[in-house]
């Protein structure tokens, strides 16, 4: 409570009661006895209770359980993301995550409850691939809980509280596997060509085919054949070659431009055009149905979305186990071993980084040369003595 000048000579009067300001005014610089006044009856006011701050009301808070949570989370993964990843997320969270965590009130859950359940995990001998897979599914149900909630008068849960914890960096479990090209297109491709179009002869390369008896070779056996053919010759990945689809290809250019748009975005959101092989362009135009996604089920009439069984057919006719990521490794050792610079076979695989195209720098055989001759000068100009 008080009564003062300003820098103008004007007079203010303040009264704090309970920690808040109740009453302020100003007065002009002949006005002090008002001001005064003024105050004396704010102070009356505020020993009869004018002023008394009101309790505020308690309202309980709501209570969800993980499990809940949980449950309506995978209801909207379900909803917005791809069959695959709801199935992953379903069975992570229903086999492991929810048995364990499920009874806490999400409100209560601490960082070292999370913690103290990935380090049980890792006794029973959880992978760190897993640990990184189940930590990431805990951390976006924890941050889509907080997302929901903050539309809610009492909100569940304010804090993501897994959203600190490290994850160990998953080692590469094993080296990829380069094929030669005698493996390639000796006894992989080799196998699984189709007798039909050994003789096939295309009078007009871009036009497409009639629908003829060759055009017709579309069976189930030459999916695994343009799967490999795919794989081998343009280096694309997984999700690439699910989405692979004829309005990429520009036959009369011989080209394949993998887009980046709203119905397909490919790792690093890079657009990129690569080469269409010969005898990929071949086995495209041999295709009944030349419009929409290339690997398409015969029987089922709709996009290969898993690529097991095809592989499987692949590894019966071949003898050969493959992964299609291991094809991408052997096309870019393939483009290496005729030259094509480091640097430029990045932007043919779509890397975002050139370290991760140097993972392949082993197979250049001048890249060690340069090294040795750049450290060898370096040496020399520091003037050390070899020993021998």
């Amino acid at each position: 409570m008080a009564v003062y000048r300003d820098k103008r000579a004007n007079w203010k009067m303040e009264v704090y009661h309970q920690g808040k300001r109740v009453a302020y005014e100003t007065f002009p610089p002949d006005q002090e006895k008002l001001a005064r006044k003024t105050e004396e009856a704010v102070k009356v006011d505020v020993l009869r209770g004018v002023y008394n701050l009101k309790p505020k009301e308690t309202t309980p808070r709501r209570t969800v359980t993980f499990r809940e949570l949980a449950t309506r989370f995978l209801a909207w993964v379900e909803l917005n993301e791809r069959p695959g990843t709801f199935r992953y997320y379903a069975y992570r969270l229903k086999r492991h995550i929810v048995p364990a965590l499920g009874q806490f009130d999400i409100a209560e859950l601490r960082r070292k409850d999370i913690i103290a359940y990935l380090e049980a995990r890792q006794t029973d001998g959880m992978s760190k691939s897993s640990f990184r897979k189940e930590l990431q599914i805990i951390r976006r149900l924890l941050a889509w809980g907080v997302e929901r909630e903050a539309d809610e008068e009492h909100p569940a849960l304010e804090v993501n509280v897994a959203v600190d914890i490290r994850r160990p960096r998953a080692p590469r479990n094993e080296e990829p596997r380069f094929y030669s090209p005698e493996e390639v297109y000796d006894q992989i491709l080799a196998s699984l060509r189709n007798p039909k179009l050994e003789n096939l002869k295309l009078e007009h390369p871009t036009a497409l085919l009639p629908d003829t008896l060759a055009a017709r070779v579309a069976a189930l056996k030459d999916i695994p054949l343009g799967l490999m053919l795919t794989a081998f010759t343009t280096g694309m990945r997984l999700r690439e070659l699910q989405a692979f689809s004829f309005d990429w290809c520009d036959f009369q250019r011989g080209i394949i431009r993998i887009p980046n748009t709203l119905e397909f975005s490919p790792k690093g959101h890079k657009p990129r055009t690569v080469v269409l092989n010969e005898d990929l362009k071949l086995w495209l135009l041999t295709r009944t149905r030349k419009v929409g996604r290339v690997f398409v089920s015969p029987k089922y009439r709709r996009p290969i979305a898993d690529f097991r069984k095809t592989l499987l057919a692949v590894e019966k006719a071949t003898g050969f186990h493959i992964k299609l990521h291991d094809a991408r490794h052997t096309f870019a050792s393939f483009l290496l071993a005729e030259g094509v610079p480091l640097h430029e076979v990045k932007e043919i695989l779509g890397h975002t980084d050139i370290s991760t195209t140097m993972i392949y720098a082993h197979l250049v055989p001048e890249h060690l040369e340069k090294v040795r001759a750049a450290l060898a000068r370096r040496q020399n100009r520091r003037g050390l003595q070899v020993v021998k």
